[in-house]
């Protein structure tokens, strides 16, 4: 009887472990999605108090940007959804006002070039402030001038550049750091490694689907490793 009780207990576990098996197998998906959710968040809280200890309090050095206008020809933004013609008095840039920009943003650099990883990080820091601070219409903008509804503008224009920057602020100095590389046995005496150096002022040229989005992406990433970037868009969008 003792034998006969243990072997059912063995083909009762037995059973219970194949039916979680069974149903692990066949809500793969959902299991997984449920893992994924538990490690994004943990990654998350261990991102937040990483972050914590760095004291990084915002800067106030944007506030005073200016919108500079050029005397190119005019720009026509209409609205691709209904067909508005949006009116907003704006040209586009001579030759020569983008070579002026281009000298500007060189003369920029070479000071920026100098600034800490914790300096960029005040920067871009205060640059989430302003497109928080903004989002209402820079959605708005992004609808007129697109077609798109405001939830895509504030999904696709105002979240991921939001996440840009975080992201930027939190990975982009140990993404940049210097990285040894593997020497030969041979020249053992000598050291490799790769280091990371501004290029001076970058260009983008983006298109006009996401127009904030596409234009703040690479200025996000330029401005974090040293550089100036001045970004040309497409000449049917005001934003």
């Amino acid at each position: 009887n003792a034998e006969y009780g243990v072997t059912i207990m063995i083909a009762t576990a037995i059973d219970i472990l194949a039916t979680i098996v069974s149903f692990l197998f066949s809500h793969l998906f959902t299991v997984s999605l449920g893992l994924f959710g538990v490690w994004l968040f943990l990654y998350i809280l261990r991102s937040r108090e990483r972050n914590a200890g760095q004291k990084i309090e915002p800067l106030t050095v944007l506030k005073n940007a200016s919108v500079r206008k050029f005397s190119g020809s005019k720009i026509n933004c209409i609205n691709p959804a209904t067909g508005e013609n949006l009116g907003f008095d704006d040209f586009a840039a001579t030759k020569e006002e983008v070579n002026e920009i281009a000298e500007k943003a060189l003369t920029a650099q070479a000071k920026w070039s100098k600034t800490t990883f914790h300096e960029r990080k005040l920067v871009l820091m205060d640059l989430m402030d302003m497109i928080i601070a903004n989002k209402e219409d820079i959605a708005k903008y992004s609808c007129q001038e697109t077609g798109k509804t405001y939830f895509e503008a504030i999904a696709g224009e105002i979240m991921t550049t939001l996440e840009k920057i975080r992201y930027t602020i939190a990975r982009g100095e140990s993404a940049l750091a210097p990285e040894s590389r593997y020497i030969p046995a041979l020249l053992c005496y000598k050291k490799a490694s790769v280091e990371y150096h501004p290029l001076g002022v970058i260009g983008a040229i983006i298109p006009w689907n996401y127009p904030f989005h596409n234009a703040m992406s690479p200025a996000i990433s330029a401005i974090f490793a040293g550089n100036a970037c001045v970004v040309k868009v497409l000449s049917l969008i005001h934003i």
